[in-house]
């Protein structure tokens, strides 16, 4: 049976009259008998009878729980415990059979009486489902279990949101005049009997990676409580950084003022990892990258106050060609100096017309470079009633031009794409015809 510590953060309902803190779960190895918890020295443990449940009007996204204690199995608390939990977690409060039934709840009594708050769904668990949680608990109570640690090794990135297990990770506790060490499996977990007490501990993560200190890890020093089992998550970022030089096409650097960005993604699908700009001496500096195949491209087109696309070393027109940077895990890569061409800014004239060659007002009108992947929103799009407007791009490069027109039956019509290669010095045609159903094609940066 696999358990989950759970790790927080906190904010206040007014109704509960704590502050109430938010603990997300990270599960790691445990047996049967055993429930390991992040910190089981603040544990608050018992069965009780819900005696109210009922939406927070200022939180919706919980629900407000009133317990009666009838058994309590660890902690200190009064005969009634008021407390929130996710309404995904709780049945519809006015369903008259969950009042009154007895339940098996597990949470945390903080400092100056926070009362942690349920987010996990087994945390509240029936009485009668139960019977091992139960066991073990009244266990504990008696002094009939053994002191251990549950840990796990992660990789961990918010954004975009990524984790994964690192096996071969060290682990070195010390604390109290005993000293422990352990490696994770290829789960990434590591499990141990160990002495009570207060332990320090210290990592060594695969090559490629550097610890990290984050809310949903850590920590590295805490409190092994006499007859439980502690959870503990260690976790990782990557340790590989990309440097480069930014410049002009005549090898100048780029003005202080100017803002642009640009998008790492990787080489062989193309994914997102992360938008990076330069510092005001035209440097460009990504850390915290993992080993791979890695593309720079310009992260949206430029606009009037900064006119640059990127010229991708050494000079290609797309994607296709440009600079694939490989990175190995760990490395501090130095790029050669990366040259952005100063582009023209051009106002593309753009007339929507339906089949009959009438003017077709557009809800947009969307525009693609050669080295985007997709149509998104044209900046500073100017239409009429009259399907007559102005695009803002950039040249020199390859632009394309579609409109897209959506009715109220949701049902898009979208105009042929159009290829610009140079400011025109007439209008753009887009013709709309065939149509295409909802959803349409991405559309946004």
């Amino acid at each position: 049976m696999m358990r989950c510590a759970l790790l927080g953060r906190c904010f206040r309902i007014p109704l509960i009259l704590l502050t109430v803190c938010l603990w997300r779960p990270i599960c790691a190895a445990e047996t049967p008998t055993s429930l390991c918890d992040r910190d089981p020295t603040s544990a608050l443990v018992f069965v009780g009878t819900l005696t109210a449940a009922k939406p927070q009007k200022e939180y919706a996204d919980f629900t407000i729980m009133k317990f009666h204690v009838l058994e309590l199995l660890e902690g200190e608390t009064s005969s009634d415990v008021t407390l929130g939990m996710e309404p995904a977690c709780y049945q519809d409060p006015a369903m008259p059979d969950q009042i009154g039934r007895a339940y098996l709840v597990r949470t945390h009594l903080m400092s100056e009486g926070i009362i942690d708050t349920l987010m996990d769904c087994d945390q509240m668990r029936p009485v009668d489902q139960a019977s091992t949680e139960l066991e073990y608990f009244r266990k504990v109570k008696k002094g009939k279990t053994p002191t251990e640690i549950s840990g796990e090794a992660r990789f961990q990135k918010r954004l975009p949101l990524t984790s994964f297990p690192l096996p071969g990770t060290s682990v070195h506790l010390l604390g109290g005049g005993h000293e422990y060490n352990f490696v994770s499996d290829d789960r990434g977990l590591f499990r141990g009997v160990l002495d009570p007490g207060r332990y320090k501990v210290s990592v060594g993560f695969p090559k490629g990676f550097e610890p990290i200190s984050e809310g949903l890890c850590g920590p590295l020093e805490f409190t092994l409580a006499e007859g439980r089992c502690t959870s503990v998550a260690l976790c990782a970022q990557a340790s590989g950084s990309i440097t480069a030089h930014i410049v002009d096409a005549d090898g100048d650097s780029l003005p202080s003022n100017y803002k642009f960005g640009l998008t790492l993604t990787t080489a062989e699908r193309g994914e997102f990892v992360e938008n990076v700009f330069p510092d005001e001496k035209s440097n460009l500096v990504i850390d915290n990258l993992l080993s791979g195949k890695y593309i720079l491209a310009l992260t949206a087109p430029a606009t009037e106050e900064a006119p640059y696309r990127p010229f991708y070393y050494p000079g290609v027109r797309s994607r296709a060609e440009a600079q694939v940077i490989d990175l190995g895990p760990g490395e501090q890569k130095v790029l050669p100096e990366m040259r952005i061409k100063k582009g023209k800014p051009c106002w593309i004239r753009v007339h929507v017309i339906d089949e009959d060659q009438k003017s077709l007002p557009s809800d947009d009108v969307t525009i693609a470079y050669a080295e985007t992947r997709w149509f998104y929103i044209a900046p500073e799009w100017r239409g009429d009633a009259h399907g007559e407007g102005a695009a803002f791009a950039v040249f020199p490069g390859t632009v394309f031009l579609r409109a897209e027109n959506e009715n109220e039956a949701r049902t898009g019509f979208d105009s042929d794409v159009v290829e610009v290669n140079s400011c025109p010095s007439e209008p753009v045609l887009l013709k709309v015809g065939h149509s295409v159903t909802s959803p349409q094609k991405p559309r946004g940066n």
